[in-house]
């Protein structure tokens, strides 16, 4: 056997567990989306209401990242469990 997979052999092992590559980009889509929410919010604060709003969205962005935080905390803790090996 090879030793030496590389990228690719790597790719093949974890496409050989289907159910955690999904598990996994479903918990990534939804940091990512919480993220291009945090950045909306910001750009909207800034650029249509001119940051006459600014203590709310920051509020509205801590608690984005504290959502994020706790997502991946599950994500990890759960992905953790089912496919340690």
């Amino acid at each position: 056997m090879n030793k030496r997979l590389g990228l690719f052999g790597k790719l093949k092992e974890i496409k050989s567990r289907g159910r955690m590559v999904i598990y996994l980009m479903k918990h990534l889509i939804g940091l990512y989306v919480v993220m291009v929410i945090m950045v909306i919010v910001t750009l909207m604060d800034e650029f249509i209401l001119k940051g006459e709003y600014s203590a709310i969205a920051s509020w509205l962005i801590v608690m984005l990242f504290l959502f994020g935080t706790i997502c991946f905390a599950n994500a990890r803790y759960f992905l953790s469990k089912r496919y340690d090996g």
